[in-house]
């Protein structure tokens, strides 16, 4: 199939985002939940299992509070990464 690219107009382009996103909903929603429920669930067990300090507490937070958050930030971050490139990709593919 010849397919040649030409210059579209803002309207256009957004009717074929659109068009895109509503024919693959699930298929996309599924792709951010692969990646956001482990992350959320991983969120939700840290914030268990560090001690809750009162809002006008000045003692610093323990260094357990960092060792287990640093990992969880460097996860999420990574799985944003991987979450948009899957998307695009996703995307790319129609």
């Amino acid at each position: 199939m010849n397919r040649t690219l030409a210059p579209k107009s803002l309207e256009v382009i957004l009717k074929e985002t659109f068009s895109i996103y509503k024919s693959n909903f699930l298929r996309l929603i599924a792709i951010v939940a692969i990646v956001q429920v482990p992350i959320v669930i991983l969120t939700i067990v840290a914030n268990l299992l560090m001690p809750v300090y009162g809002a006008l507490e000045t003692e610093a937070s323990p260094p357990l509070t960092y060792l287990l958050w640093i990992p969880i930030y460097l996860a999420l971050f990574a799985a944003s990464i991987w979450m948009g490139g899957a998307v695009i990709h996703a995307v790319s593919e129609q």
